[in-house]
């Protein structure tokens, strides 16, 4: 889904509205966005110490979400990307390195991941890119921007900006989990085969 992400890069375009409003037609709906709506709430975020693939960084704790927000029931398609952005990262055979990364953010193999058209998912961008595309579509759609780029990776967000944004990490996986606890968002299940497409 389209959703907010947390820093680094990231495999998939996302974006929702910085304050939960609706958005009435615009570039967003123009080109098949909906919007799905996440209530406030209370969750354990993170995972179990035994828990297969985690990682270090995710200790559990409660997280208490307080405010209503919105978020795309998809992730933004190339369609909607190539109306904002004079870009098409996915379309890349190696990844550049974004100037603002140390390190290389990530290759993009082309080959193994062939998915072009309007309504397939954008990816492969950094997370530069996805807060400048956030920024694109909101003055596009008459909305506030979120972001403001201060020096170097420094980007400040205006809570009170009714543009679109990424999601926080908690918003993310709280949206996410809809209610569950189990590994994937399946209901118990820990295969992810049963749950997904994947190719791994």
């Amino acid at each position: 889904s389209e959703a907010k992400s947390n820093s680094g890069s990231t495999q998939e375009a996302a974006a929702a509205p910085g304050t939960g409003e609706s958005a009435d037609a615009n570039l967003f709906t123009t080109h098949g966005g909906e919007w799905a709506a996440i209530e406030p709430g209370t969750f354990v975020i993170g995972s179990p110490e035994d828990e297969k693939g985690r990682h270090q960084d995710e200790t559990q704790h409660t997280v208490t979400l307080t405010r209503a927000y919105q978020v795309s029931k998809t992730e933004v398609t190339q369609g909607l990307w190539e109306a904002v952005m004079p870009s098409r990262p996915w379309a890349e055979k190696e990844r550049r390195t974004d100037p603002d990364e140390v390190d290389r953010v990530g290759i993009c193999d082309s080959v193994g991941n062939q998915a072009y058209g309007s309504d397939q998912p954008a990816y492969c961008m950094t997370w530069e890119e996805a807060i400048q595309f956030c920024n694109k579509l909101s003055e596009a759609d008459g909305l506030t921007p979120v972001y403001t780029r201060r020096s170097g990776r420094d980007v400040e967000w205006n809570q009170e900006a009714n543009g679109y944004r990424l999601l926080t990490e908690a918003e993310w996986e709280y949206a996410a989990r809809a209610g569950t606890t189990s590994l994937y968002s399946g209901g118990g299940i820990g295969n992810l085969g049963e749950v997904a497409w994947h190719g791994g």
